[in-house]
C-alpha cells in the first residue's frame, strides 16, 4: 500500500509540474500564436538565480528576485525573437528552439562543472505521514503552490480583461488588431507570466532534487506531450495527460527501476500526441 501510495504522490507532483510547463505553454501560443521551445530555459536560470542571489539575502527573497528574473527573461526572449524581426509562427518558433540550443550551451559552458547544486531554498525540511508513506513539506509545498499558480493562470484567461483580449487575439490577430486591441500588450504579459510559471517549476524542482544546466529537459518534452494532446488549446486536458505522464513516469521509476524508460515513456506520450492530434495542434496546422 505505500509503495502505491509513494508511486501516486511522486508521480501527482511531478506531475503538477509537468502541467505547469504545458500550461505556460498553452497561454502563450493561444496569445501570440508561438511554440516557445526555449521557455523551460527561462525556468533553469531563474533557479540558478534564486540559488546565488539566496546566498547572500534571504532565501525567500531569493526566490522572489528569481521569478523576477523568469518574467524578465520571458520579456527579453520576446523582444529578442518576436520584435528584433517580426515573422511567421513557425520561423519564430523554431527561432526559439534556437534559442534554447544556444541557452543550455552557454549554461553547461558556466555551470556545468560543479553540478550538480544543492539548493534547498526556503522550504524547512520534515514531513508527514501519509498511509505510511513519508511525504516531505518541499513535496506538499511543490504541489500546493503548482495549484495555486494553475488556477491563477486560468483566472488570468477567464476573469481578466487582458485574458478577454487574448482569447480574441487568439481568434483573429489581424482583425483584433485592426479594431484597435492592444495586441502587444497581450503579447508582453503573456511571455512574461509564461516566463515566471517557468521560474517556479524550476524552483520548486530544485528545491526536491538539484539545479543544473539541464534540469528542464525533462519538462521540455513531458510539457510539450501534454500541450500537444491538448492541441495547444485545452488546460485542463493538458493537466490530465501531465498528471497520466507523472504517475505512469513514477511508477515505471519503481518497478523498472530503468530511468531511460522514463524519458522513452515521454518521447512515447510526445510520439502519440504528434500521431493522434496532429490536426488539431499547433504543430499540426504549422504543417
Amino acid at each position: 500500500m505505500s509503495t502505491f501510495v509513494g508511486i501516486s504522490v511522486n508521480g501527482l507532483v511531478t506531475g503538477v509540474l509537468f502541467a505547469l510547463v504545458a500550461m505556460s505553454l498553452i497561454l502563450l501560443y493561444k496569445a501570440t500564436g508561438v511554440v516557445n521551445f526555449a521557455q523551460p530555459q527561462a525556468g533553469m536560470i531563474s533557479a540558478f538565480a534564486a540559488y546565488w542571489l539566496s546566498k547572500d539575502m534571504p532565501s525567500w527573497l531569493g526566490v522572489l528576485c528569481g521569478l523576477l528574473c523568469g518574467g524578465g527573461l520571458g520579456l527579453v526572449t520576446y523582444l529578442i525573437i518576436v520584435r528584433a524581426k517580426p515573422g511567421k509562427a513557425l520561423e519564430l518558433s523554431l527561432r526559439t528552439m534556437a534559442l534554447f540550443l544556444l541557452t543550455e550551451t552557454i549554461a553547461e559552458h558556466f555551470w556545468a562543472a560543479g553540478a550538480p547544486y544543492n539548493y534547498p531554498g526556503p522550504i524547512p525540511q520534515g514531513s508527514i505521514n501519509l498511509i505510511n508513506y513519508r511525504v516531505s513539506y518541499d513535496q506538499l509545498v511543490a504541489a500546493a503552490a503548482s495549484a495555486i499558480v494553475a488556477i491563477g493562470v486560468s483566472l488570468l484567461l477567464s476573469r481578466t480583461r487582458i485574458g478577454l483580449i487574448s482569447r480574441a487575439v487568439a481568434a483573429d490577430r489581424d482583425a483584433a488588431t485592426n479594431l484597435g486591441a492592444p495586441v502587444v500588450t497581450v503579447d508582453v504579459v503573456a511571455w512574461i507570466v509564461a516566463g515566471i510559471v517557468s521560474g517556479v517549476v524550476a524552483i520548486l524542482y530544485g528545491t526536491m532534487q538539484s539545479i543544473s544546466p539541464t534540469m528542464m529537459d525533462p519538462f521540455v518534452v513531458a510539457g510539450f506531450a501534454a500541450a500537444i494532446i491538448a492541441g495547444f488549446q485545452s488546460m485542463g486536458i493538458a493537466v490530465v495527460a501531465a498528471l497520466l505522464l507523472g504517475v505512469v513516469q513514477s511508477g515505471t521509476g519503481v518497478y523498472i527501476n530503468a530511468p531511460i524508460w522514463s524519458e522513452v515513456i515521454a518521447f512515447g506520450f510526445l510520439y502519440i500526441g504528434l500521431m493522434v492530434f496532429k490536426g488539431r495542434t499547433a504543430l499540426g496546422a504549422a504543417t
